[in-house]
């Protein structure tokens, strides 16, 4: 029975040392290449584990540093805010300095201007009196065809 289960696997005599040869060269192939090859491969797998977790921990200091980053930003952007509005309050208390200067100097000059109009005003309407009685005089002349003295 085993002799028919032989001949139609096709096995002969040959079989039995081709297979202890297959085993002996399998097993020499494994202690002289596969064993440094996947020893090689386990090497390169621990280095590249060894350089994922130097780039993991780089990759969180650099957010750290992101974070420490956009706090000193914030920070910064505060303080320009302030600055700015204290640059801008103390022009404005400027300005409303130099406006009242400006203003009290325009009102002195306003008030100057008024009484030099009403000094004008006194000279033209004396002016203007003491041409009064010489027009009634002329336009009485005009108007009676005679001479009126007064």
């Amino acid at each position: 029975m085993i002799a028919d289960l032989q001949r139609q696997l096709g096995i002969d005599s040959s079989f039995f040392p081709l297979f202890i040869i297959f085993v002996f060269v399998f097993l020499w192939l494994r202690y002289v290449y596969f064993s440094p090859f996947i020893n090689l491969i386990k090497e390169r797998e621990k280095s590249s584990e060894g350089a994922n977790e130097a780039a993991g921990e780089e990759n969180a200091k650099a957010k750290e540093l992101e974070e420490e980053l956009l706090v000193l930003e914030k920070t910064f952007r505060k303080k320009v805010i302030e600055l700015r509005e204290e640059k801008v309050k103390a022009v404005q208390v400027d300005l409303a300095g130099v406006f009242s200067k400006e203003k009290e100097i325009a009102k002195k000059q306003i008030e100057s201007a008024r009484a030099q109009a009403l000094e004008n005003e006194k000279s033209e309407l004396k002016a203007l009196e003491a041409q009064v009685d010489e027009y009634s005089i002329a336009l009485a002349s005009k108007l009676t065809n005679n001479k009126v003295r007064i």
